[in-house]
């Protein structure tokens, strides 16, 4: 099980996350659901090791994720890819740094994403599309057992945001601990097996149910937002 327990974040005066505990199981899509500045991107960040929290921790198993083996992928922050370098060519360089079959892996993820055809053209000459196609290979080079996605569906067309969820899919089916944010609610809720709702740095809602569940309108609920707005 992995476990995010009693996290709490602090910018200087600005509390952004008030003890949060929650839980992954393998095997499970989780959705997360917030408007801008709920602290979603906060927590990702931290749950990856691009933060570091003021109370609390992430614990794989009832110990520290992060001290463990466990391979960890993510999308939270735009990579610094070299403009000029391929995109194959930039995957290759982070590959290599893990060590073993970093060709391999690195063509394994280009297929599954879609960028086979274009893997050795330069970095700068790809669409927005495109450059969220190579941050999420690069999110599955190292086979992870983790995954955490934030907006890993922004910019991308119809067509790749399917290719996406049957990945997100097979990495379920293989055991792995997947929790992805988005804005687009309906989305998710076809996507996800649980969810998560966050609202001023605290979960106010959960489910272990997300497709039996109207997530939309438990949304608008948490924000008090019913009475101002109509569902379509």
């Amino acid at each position: 099980m992995l476990e995010i327990k009693n996290l709490s974040k602090s910018f200087g005066k600005k509390r952004v996350l008030e003890g949060l505990s929650f839980s992954l199981q393998p095997g499970k899509i989780y959705g997360l659901v917030g408007v801008n500045g709920a602290g979603k991107s906060t927590l990702m960040k931290i749950m990856v090791g691009l933060g570091f929290p003021n109370e609390g921790g992430v614990l794989l198993d009832g110990k520290p994720l992060l001290e463990s083996s466990c391979p960890v992928g993510f999308t939270i922050e735009e990579p610094c890819f070299y403009p000029n370098l391929s995109g194959k060519d930039n995957l290759l360089l982070i590959a290599e740094l893990c060590g073993g079959k970093a060709k391999e892996r690195v063509d394994r993820a280009l297929s599954e994403v879609g960028l086979s055809q274009r893997g050795k053209d330069a970095y700068k000459t790809y669409s927005l599309g495109m450059k969220q196609r190579l941050y999420f290979a690069l999110s599955l080079l190292n086979d992870p057992r983790v995954l955490i996605l934030d907006e890993p569906f922004s910019g991308v067309d119809p067509l790749t945001t399917v290719a996406f969820e049957k990945i997100l899919k097979d990495c379920a089916e293989k055991g792995a601990y997947i929790l992805v944010s988005s804005h687009d609610i309906r989305e998710l809720q076809y996507l996800a097996d649980g969810a998560f709702i966050m609202k001023d740095g605290k979960i106010v809602y959960e489910t272990e149910n997300a497709k039996s569940e109207n997530l939309f309108q438990e949304f608008l609920r948490c924000e008090g937002g019913e009475e101002r707005l109509t569902l379509p």
